[in-house]
C-alpha cells in the first residue's frame, strides 16, 4: 500500500474517532477528488478496511470505510499509461 493511500485511511480513521468533536455523523463520510484526487478517492473507497481492534494506537482501531466517493474524471486504465499509442495521443 502507497504511503498517501495509508495517510487517507488514517486521517479517515482520525475524522471518525473525533466525529463527536468536530460534530460529523461518523457513518456519513465522504471522500471526492478530481483527476489524480479522484483516483485517490477511488482507492480508498474501494480498498478502506474495519480497522485493528487490537491496534495499540486508538486512531487505528477505527474504520477507514467512506459512505460516498465522487471522483471528477479520475484516470483510471493505468495499465496503458506511457505506451507509445498513449504518448503519441497525447504529445504536447
Amino acid at each position: 500500500m502507497s504511503a498517501i493511500v495509508a495517510d487517507m485511511r488514517r486521517a479517515v480513521r482520525f475524522i471518525r474517532q473525533h466525529a463527536g468533536e468536530y460534530g460529523v455523523d461518523p457513518n456519513r463520510i465522504g471522500v471526492f477528488g478530481g483527476s489524480a484526487g479522484g483516483h485517490l478517492a477511488l482507492l480508498l473507497g474501494t480498498t478502506a478496511d474495519s480497522g485493528d481492534p487490537s491496534a495499540s494506537d486508538a486512531v487505528l482501531r477505527e474504520s477507514s470505510r467512506v459512505a460516498a466517493v465522487v471522483a471528477f474524471f479520475p484516470p483510471t486504465d493505468l495499465a496503458r499509461w506511457g505506451t507509445q499509442r498513449v504518448r503519441q495521443h497525447y504529445r504536447p
